[in-house]
């Protein structure tokens, strides 16, 4: 099952290039783990200080290896003095693979007599 996240920041100013160098730097690294699929950038056209990465990844377990991982906390900590707040992560599975996910527990329960 694929799973999407999403990763909002919002800086302190307008977004910079050398701030997008840092959000791509992350991804960088991100390429190479293991259940890295595709990911980009999008930054908000109302609010220039707003900037979501969107990534696609194989299951969530690649993905939440390379969150824990040390070289993503050192990066992620050169960018924090440049926010107004904390990052805000989100991961969703496909409703597809939710109703799935419902499906296998009620047949499940059914199977075990609850």
């Amino acid at each position: 099952m694929s799973v999407k996240i999403i990763i909002k920041r919002k800086f302190r100013e307008p977004l910079v290039q050398e701030n997008l160098s840092a959000i791509e730097a992350l991804r960088i690294p991100a390429i190479r783990q293991k259940g890295y699929v595709s990911g980009e950038t999008l930054v908000n056209f109302k609010d220039r200080r707003e900037v979501v990465v969107l990534s696609t990844w194989s299951d969530i377990d690649g993905f939440n290896k390379w969150s824990n991982s040390e070289e993503r906390a050192k990066l992620e900590n050169e960018l924090a003095p440049h926010l107004e707040g904390p990052v805000q992560i989100s991961s969703f599975m496909s409703g597809a693979d939710a109703i799935d996910e419902m499906f296998e527990a009620i047949v499940h329960d059914s199977e075990v007599g609850h």
